[in-house]
């Protein structure tokens, strides 16, 4: 009889797939943690621009409040530098006009930009709340 102490194939094959579904779990967990935390980062930039949006039409009533395109990223008219629209690849405008009364109307539609891409497709924005879809 020998004394030799080592694995077996079947031992090994078992060791591995083990291996694999532990790796598959823990695969799902960060996928999820990380759509969760796209869609809390579009919820909170979201939050942050309804904030600018009631800010900028109560003081400046007849201003353009969003800006409508990439160069011009300014609220309010550029009349208050801490007004800046965020980097457009986090959130995306969409629909809406673009000054207080169509804000107040209608409200604002907003998408993630390529970096919020969790599980949220879309943010409408009015003066009183933010309804999310797919959050």
């Amino acid at each position: 009889m020998s004394n030799k102490k080592a694995f077996t194939l079947i031992e090994l094959l078992i060791m591995v797939a083990i291996i694999g579904i532990l790796a598959g779990a823990i695969l799902v967990s960060v996928i999820t943690a990380r759509n969760h935390a796209k869609d809390n980062s579009f919820k909170t930039t979201t939050k942050s621009i309804q904030t600018g949006l009631v800010s900028c039409c109560i003081n400046q009533p007849l201003t353009r409040a969003l800006p409508n395109n990439a160069a011009n990223r300014r609220m309010c008219n550029g009349s208050d530098p801490s007004l800046i629209y965020p980097d457009l690849d986090s959130v995306g405008l969409k629909t809406g006009g673009n000054t207080c009364s169509d804000f107040y109307s209608n409200g604002k539609t907003i998408e993630p930009g390529t970096k919020n891409k969790g599980n949220c497709t879309n943010a409408i924005i009015t003066q009183d709340s933010i309804t999310y879809t797919d959050c």
